[in-house]
């Protein structure tokens, strides 16, 4: 009697030992639905829209310049890599995919999702062009619709690798003289744009903000050194002779991009 007493007393501890035991479990994975470790996507959409004399502008067409010259486009595409969005705080959420911009696009749109971003965003900054690793590239290995396709008419040689910006056009000066140009940057001739902003995403209310490219502020930038186009400086396509005028195109163009 007195085995079976104790048989029965170890029978019933242990029975509740292990009752205790997965009572501990089902309480540490119970998730408390307010203190989550995982928060929602965040999501923000970029339109890029060049513009001229204030208003979005569109190819062949004429707009105000300065002092009586007027100018249009016939060509504008250029790459955006490394894009990244910075809080105060110093929290960057970075997209790394090479965004081509093309007058050919109706819509010049890039979205970027992620648990990531940042609710505020105080600065965007980007290449204008492409990183190195992504400037040796061989185009021949993308679909014809990929950004760094050789079907986009961006890629000079295997030597010089690929365009970053292709800007041309025609002004006509007030007194009715035609220049053409044609700007191509390329090889080491690549800045990246700075733009200050005051976003405040809402991850239930996501928003497109329009990223404008005053095209004017290339020939005449607020921070930098004027193109001279009326005396030559109408053609750079990265030559050791046009490389001055290569890298000036390529800081302006850094420098012409507003947050409407």
């Amino acid at each position: 009697m007195l085995s079976l007493y104790y048989l029965n007393f170890y029978t019933v501890r242990n029975f509740i030992l292990i009752i205790m035991v997965m009572g501990f479990v089902l309480s540490c994975d119970t998730k408390d639905p307010s203190n989550t470790s995982t928060s929602a996507s965040q999501e923000i959409s970029l339109q890029i829209i060049p513009k001229l004399d204030g208003i979005e502008a569109k190819v062949n067409q004429y707009y105000h310049l300065k002092n009586g010259d007027s100018i249009y486009f016939s060509r504008l595409d250029f790459f955006m890599q490394t894009i990244n969005f910075k809080d105060k705080s110093g929290k960057v959420a970075r997209l790394d995919t090479a965004f081509l911009f093309s007058n050919k696009n109706a819509m010049n749109k890039l979205n970027f999702k992620s648990t990531s971003l940042p609710t505020t965003i105080d600065t965007i900054n980007f290449l204008c062009g492409l990183g190195d690793i992504t400037n040796s590239l061989d185009p021949l290995k993308y679909d014809a619709d990929h950004p760094l396709s050789s079907y986009k008419n961006m890629y000079w040689t295997m030597g010089s690798k690929y365009r970053f910006i292709v800007f041309e056009g025609n002004i006509k000066t007030a007194s009715g003289s035609m220049i053409p140009f044609s700007y191509h940057t390329g090889l080491e001739y690549k800045y990246s744009a700075n733009i200050p902003v005051n976003i405040t995403l809402n991850v239930s209310n996501p928003k497109t903000y329009t990223l404008g490219l005053h095209l004017e502020r290339i020939f005449y930038p607020t921070n930098g050194i004027a193109v001279d186009y009326k005396n030559s400086e109408t053609q750079a396509h990265g030559d050791a002779s046009d490389g001055p005028l290569t890298d000036k195109v390529a800081l302006n163009f850094s420098r012409a991009f507003i947050m409407e």
